[in-house]
Formats: structure tokens, sequence, C-alpha cells
């Protein structure tokens, strides 16, 4: 049984005590998981320190008070007896202070998201610049632990920023692949506009964390790009030797797709009446390295098609317009083209995370791309936004099933407006009362727009129609 309290649930110029809830919880003895996030409750702490002696609890969120009034109740002579005896799953937002306190009770833990910030009130104290390392360090009290996410908030008025980020060294990684080695999912990030300085993580560090983790789904390290440029043609090599049930991989460095090896016997990528795909089947002699993966993330190179400014004043995408050689345009295309295609068969989403210098924090999705692979790589390469709409005029012809403007007109309101909150109603009706809709502002979520084709001279300039 679950409960859950949100910032639906009581408004905010209304705050309740939480001495309200004990006894609704006292009552219900079978509530295995509470959620308290975002909402306007009174006194936190105090409900977190209730929770810690219940029995049974198997799953717990909540945000605690800002302070660290709950560290005598977690280390030396007060601390409670056995904190979170059966708590397996945990999503916290604390103090640095409370959060490196907190692992040496949750040893059955096996999902833990830690939010670990500070009123910003005062400068950056040394030790900020090392809180993801010390987190890790703790982790060793959690040897069953499956997920883990660490996020790094506003810890100080000037911390973490875009020049100030925290740091993980590769030694820490290696000690949260030895003390988590069941470990499934992994996300490590710090706000915006800051990263996770990576300087300290060699290749030799990354293929060690890599092979203790046989058991990897999930990667997700926002990393400064240009602080790990020792990762850039050696990370894909270690994820693919040794994860191989890697299916998300969300690495911000500058990796170099063009680096991994491709067999010989791949044959060129046509282009043909605007269509691209492999020319025949083709037996590979070198291994897949990710035949499971189907999100992958990394900052756009700096290449030809999208040089990074020397001085940054908007995102890439807005301006990438310089004049290529189409033969050398080409050629780039093509090497990032067939790695994709031999190393990532399941791929649905390639996203630029950003750019290599970490100044774009800009990131762009391009669904499916290895469908059609040459434009999708093109745009990629380039920074411009996935071009998905369907170019395709014989739709509009007499005796096609779209062969009226008004149906046309129809299906167009459809997508554009939601229904509300009254009862289903005929599409020709929706169509002469749009006071019946409203207004949606996003695409809804999951969706994903009908795919086109291009003419590639759209972006290789004139190329021949043979490899």
């Amino acid at each position: 049984m679950c409960i859950r309290i949100g910032p639906d649930t009581i408004l905010d110029e209304d705050p309740v005590h939480v001495s309200a809830l004990y006894q609704y919880l006292d009552a219900c003895p079978s509530i295995k998981a509470i959620e308290v996030k975002s909402v306007s409750l009174m006194d936190k702490d105090a409900l977190f320190t209730r929770l810690s002696q219940r029995q049974g609890l198997e799953s717990l969120q909540i945000d605690l008070d800002p302070g660290v009034a709950l560290l005598p109740l977690l280390s030396g002579p007060n601390a409670l007896p056995s904190p979170f005896a059966s708590l397996r799953r945990c999503s916290i937002m604390c103090y640095p202070e409370v959060a490196l306190a907190l692992p040496k009770h949750l040893r059955k833990m096996e999902e833990l998201q830690i939010d670990i910030a500070r009123a910003p009130i005062l400068p950056h104290q040394p030790s900020d610049f090392a809180i993801i390392e010390d987190m890790i360090a703790e982790l060793s009290h959690c040897p069953a632990l499956q997920v883990l996410k660490i996020g790094i908030s506003s810890l100080a008025e000037d911390f973490p920023s875009s020049i100030l980020c925290p740091r993980l060294s590769g030694s820490a990684l290696g000690r949260l692949g030895k003390a988590c080695p069941m470990l499934e999912d992994i996300n490590l990030l710090a706000t915006e506009p800051s990263a996770i300085d990576g300087s300290s993580i060699s290749s030799e560090d990354f293929d060690g964390f890599c092979k203790s983790l046989p058991y990897l789904r999930n990667l997700s390290l926002k990393l400064q790009p240009t602080t790990a440029s020792a990762l850039q043609t050696t990370a894909l090599q270690s994820l693919g030797l040794h994860c191989p049930e890697l299916e998300v991989l969300r690495l911000k460095v500058a990796l170099q797709l063009d680096s991994i090896s491709v067999s010989d016997a791949v044959p060129q990528i046509l282009v043909s009446d605007s269509t691209f795909a492999p020319e025949i089947p083709y037996q590979q002699d070198i291994p897949t390295l990710f035949p499971k993966l189907t999100h992958l993330a990394l900052a756009r190179p700096d290449t030809a098609l999208a040089p990074v400014p020397d001085s940054f004043t908007d995102s890439v995408s807005s301006h990438s317009n310089s004049i290529v050689d189409p033969t050398v345009e080409e050629e780039l295309v093509r090497s990032w083209a067939h790695p994709l295609l031999t190393h990532f068969p399941r791929l649905e989403i390639l996203e630029a995370w950003g750019d290599s210098r970490g100044e774009d924090n800009e990131s762009l999705n391009y669904f499916l791309p290895t469908q059609e692979i040459l434009a999708s790589t093109w745009e990629f390469l380039s920074g411009i936004e996935q071009d998905l709409w369907e170019d395709d005029e014989e739709s509009f012809e007499e005796g096609d099933s779209w062969n009226s403007l008004e149906d046309w007109e129809k299906a167009s309101l459809v997508n554009e407006f939601a229904f509300g909150e009254e009862e289903p109603v005929d599409v020709d009706e929706l169509y002469h009362d749009v006071g019946k809709l409203a207004v949606r502002d996003d695409e809804p979520e999951g969706m994903i727009t009908p795919g086109r084709t291009l003419d590639p001279g759209d972006y290789f300039g004139d190329v021949p129609t043979h490899g």
C-alpha cells in the first residue's frame, strides 16, 4: 500500500504540520511506500525521524528541511537505533552533511536517488568540490544497490557553476564499481549551467569501471566535455566490451564515433531516389559493440560541419551556415554513419548533448537515425534540428484518403488542439465548434512525427548516386 502527498494535496499558502499525518500512518500499518515531496508540510525532519523506525517501510520519497538538525540522530552517541531497517528504495533531497551520513543506515538499499543542495547564501567550501567522490565512498555500505542517482544542486552562491564544477576522479569511479557490482542504472550530474569535472579520469580508470559493472543497462554521466578528452576515443570501446546489457548511454563527452572500427565488408551507403540504406545485407567480420542500445547521447564534436566558435554567443544549432567542400562533407558524414549502422543496430534516439566545449547546453534528439542514416548523421554533425515532416506531394493527389482540403484542415485542428473535459464529440462538430477545444502548447509526450525523405543535394551538394 502506498500513500502520496504532493503539491496538489496541500496549498502553499496553508501549510500543515506533519503531526496531522501521524494518526493516518499509525492506523494503516500496511503502508509500505510513502511520498512527501514538494509539499507544504512543516517539520519534515520530524516525519523522517518517525518513519526511520517504521516497520516494513520499503520506499520513501521526501525533501528534508534545510539544515543539518538530523545529524545527531544519524551518527554519534544519540543516533537512532537501526533506522530504516527494511528500506529498499529512497529518493531524498538534503544537505551534503546529511547525505554523507545516510548510507551506513541503508544496507538493504536497492534504489537510491539523492539530490544534494544547501541554501545558497554563503561562498563555496573546499569540500563542495569533492561531494560526489565523498558520496561514492560512503556507498560501500550499500552492496545491493542497483539504481543510483546523485544530483548536485546549489550548494553555495557561486557553486556549482559553469567554471566551478564538482569533480569525479577515476579512482572514485573504480570504488563505485567494486562497492556496488549489481548496479544497473547510474546517473551522476550537476545542475545547469554546471557539469562534472572529469579531468582525473583516465582511459584505464574508465575501462576498469566498465569491467566491474557487467549488468549495467543505463549510464548517464554529465561531464564537462573539455575535462574528459581522455575518453573521446576509448570510452565506447570499454563500454561495448564490458557492458553488453547497455540500453541507454548518455555520456557528455565529444566521443569520436569515427574512431570505432568497422568491417571491411560494410558496403557503401548509397544515395538513390532520396533513400539511404546499405547496398546489400552483409555479414560483419567484427562483433557489434552495442547490440541492445536504443538511446545514445554525446556532446556534438567539433567538425567542419559545425565548428565550435571561439566566442560563444548562442546555440551552435542556430548558425551552422559555413560552406564546406561537398567531398569533405560526404567523407565526414559517411565516416560517422558506418559505425552507427555497424555498432548500434537498435538505435532509436541519437542525442546531441551540447557541444564539445560544454558551452552549448541545448540538447537535440534525432529519432530513428539509422532509417535515414546519412540525413540523420548530417543533421547531427551540423547541429540542426531533425526534419521530421514528410514531403510527399502524392498524398494530396486525387483518390488519396486525404484528397479533401476540408479533411486536411480537420486533421490539422486535431493536431493543434486538445480535448477538454467534455464528452468526446464528432470530428465534424469539433471542426465547426473550435470553442470546445483547448490549445495544445506542446507535442504529446512520446509522439514521433512521421519521417521524411530528403534530396541528397540538400546536404551533400552534387553527390553521385553510387558509393
